[in-house]
């Protein structure tokens, strides 16, 4: 895993030094996912190994990794992925769930 993310997602209280990455051959039981996001257009070329019934979703977030040399641009780089994953992981949620506001009025 890249370094430059453990730093940005340890500021953001997320310990990742102990993860690492899977390659899709490398999760068990495949069969068995429900969800799939892929972030990127090559990321979606794995799709065809994920079960027909598997719900796909694509999400385009730009990688901050590429613009991670200089470390002012790569810091706005991280947060401006970390800020439209949340969102997306947000409206996902709530398409799902619902919206909280319609559960919290009397």
């Amino acid at each position: 895993m890249d370094p430059q993310t453990i730093r940005f997602m340890d500021s953001k209280g997320c310990d990742l030094s102990a993860h690492t990455s899977k390659s899709v051959g490398g999760l068990d039981r495949l069969e068995d996912v429900q969800v799939v996001v892929a972030l990127t257009p090559d990321a979606e070329k794995t799709f065809p190994l994920f079960p027909a019934r598997a719900l796909r979703l694509s999400w385009s977030v730009a990688n901050p990794c590429r613009l991670a040399a200089d470390p002012e641009q790569g810091q706005k780089a991280f947060q401006r992925a970390y800020m439209d994953l949340e969102n997306h992981i947000r409206d996902f949620a709530t398409a799902i769930l619902g919206d909280d506001r319609e559960h919290t009025r009397a």
